[in-house]
């Protein structure tokens, strides 16, 4: 047989069929390149070093095989990855010659293909590892999850798809991940899903809070959750357009009376506890104290009197208060809001008047504001606690009555500041010694 095969093929040469076969280089492979330089394009050769050779190479590369001149593993893989950018081609990655570039490789293609079984052909684990939760892989997204019912939801906010809560079987279950997927998304389309229709109306209502889309209350079916959902916005931005969607005959003039600016629609309101919350809420509007006079129930009007007080500055207004207890947290949030310190001498009760004071010193960083405390054990302690923090600054001092905290209060400002001035204006001579001390170059 293999006469007969030898002879056919010398027949061949003899009748001139085909040519006498020349030797031919044979092409190294692709991951091993010879130093041979035969193959450089035209101009490439005219470069002296490896490195100038390799980079017009890179150059002129039009198609794979032209990397094989490159003698420069990094610079042959750059072209490699050239081309697997071009061909969407992973499979080239594999040709890389350090691995490091290989997983590179790997990633960037399994970025452009946004398919993340790319990243297994990484061989490092930490890098794979990134690959898949760089592209949202949920198997190692969610991989940290407690429990079914976490990692499913996990799922379904990765995939964005709120039908993967289908998979846990038990109801409750179920329309809890899908109450989160739609409150963490947030997709109000999401709330529809839920089996429960009270939870799919308070999921639409937490979703209209927190977004602060009145309209999402329109898409809710039952009326009294609806108009709840609406009068949320009364205190806000409220039109007149949006007050009309609200069936509640009261909650209703609520709301067209804060809207159109017009008290006289609070008269209109049958409930007592609505009329009053709408009287309140006008006269907080206008910070007119005379609609306060209007409210019949007691807490209604306190939160009126005390809101308005606030926002005036007008302590006066806190005296309208009972019991005597909310008159002084009054005059205290008054005087807090305004650092006033004065305002809390109007307060009745010794120990709401001791903490407004200790309050304000504590705002002002003063302790010489302590003074007006008129319980040793609480003015000490104001004292101590101003002076321990230790940012106040030395002109306070002068003020302060005792003489003990005086001292104290220049000793440790001088410290603090590196100031051994302020040592001579300690009275007590040891202190004063001792102050000094601490600045071996003072006089």
């Amino acid at each position: 047989m293999g006469k007969e095969i030898i002879t056919v093929l010398v027949a061949f040469v003899l009748c001139g069929c085909i040519s006498t076969p020349q030797p031919q280089p044979t092409p190294g492979p692709l991951a091993s390149p010879t130093p041979s330089f035969s193959a450089v394009p035209t101009g490439c050769e005219s470069y002296l070093t490896v490195a100038e050779r390799d980079r017009c190479n890179l150059d002129h590369a039009s198609v794979l095989g032209d990397c094989t001149r490159i003698v420069n593993y990094s610079v042959r893989d750059e072209c490699v990855l050239r081309f697997a950018r071009i061909l969407l081609n992973e499979s080239l990655c594999a040709q890389m010659r350090l691995e490091a570039d290989e997983a590179s490789c790997y990633l960037e293609l399994a970025t452009l293909k946004s398919n993340y079984s790319v990243c297994d052909n990484i061989l490092d684990e930490t890098a794979r590892r990134s690959c898949h939760l760089g592209l949202g892989d949920t198997a190692f997204l969610c991989e940290a999850a407690a429990n079914e019912s976490e990692r499913v939801l996990c799922t379904a906010l990765a995939r964005g798809s709120v039908s993967e809560c289908s998979a846990l079987l038990n109801l409750s279950d179920s329309d809890a991940c899908r109450l989160g997927f739609a409150l963490n998304r947030p997709d109000a389309d999401a709330c529809a899903t839920l089996s429960d229709a009270g939870l799919s109306q308070e999921c639409l209502m937490s979703l209209a809070i927190s977004l602060s889309e009145p309209g999402l209350c329109d898409r809710m079916s039952q009326a009294p959750a609806k108009d709840a959902c609406l009068g949320t916005f009364v205190s806000g931005n409220a039109t007149a357009e949006m007050c009309q969607r609200i069936s509640d005959h009261d909650q209703r003039y609520r709301c067209l009376a804060k809207a159109d600016g017009d008290y006289r629609l609070c008269q209109q309101i049958n409930d007592t506890f609505v009329k009053d919350f709408c009287y309140e809420q006008y006269a907080e509007s206008r910070n007119d104290s005379f609609f306060c006079s209007q409210i019949y129930g007691q807490m209604y009007r306190n939160s009126c009197y005390r809101n308005v007080s606030v926002t005036t500055n007008n302590p006066v207004l806190c005296a309208n208060l009972s019991p005597e207890l909310e008159a002084d947290k009054c005059y205290r949030a008054v005087a807090e809001a305004w650092g006033n310190i004065e305002t809390c001498a109007s307060i009745r009760l010794q120990d709401q008047r001791i903490q407004c004071r200790l309050s304000i010193a504590r705002m002002y960083d003063n302790p010489s504001l302590c003074n007006l405390i008129d319980v040793m054990y609480y003015r000490d302690q104001c004292y101590s606690e101003v002076i321990n923090r230790g940012t106040y600054s030395p002109a306070s001092c002068k003020n302060i009555i005792p003489q003990l905290w005086r001292d104290d209060c220049y000793s440790r400002a001088a410290i603090r500041l590196n100031d051994s001035t302020l040592c001579t204006k300690i009275e007590y001579q040891i202190t004063m010694d001792a102050c000094l001390g601490r600045f071996p170059s003072s006089p």
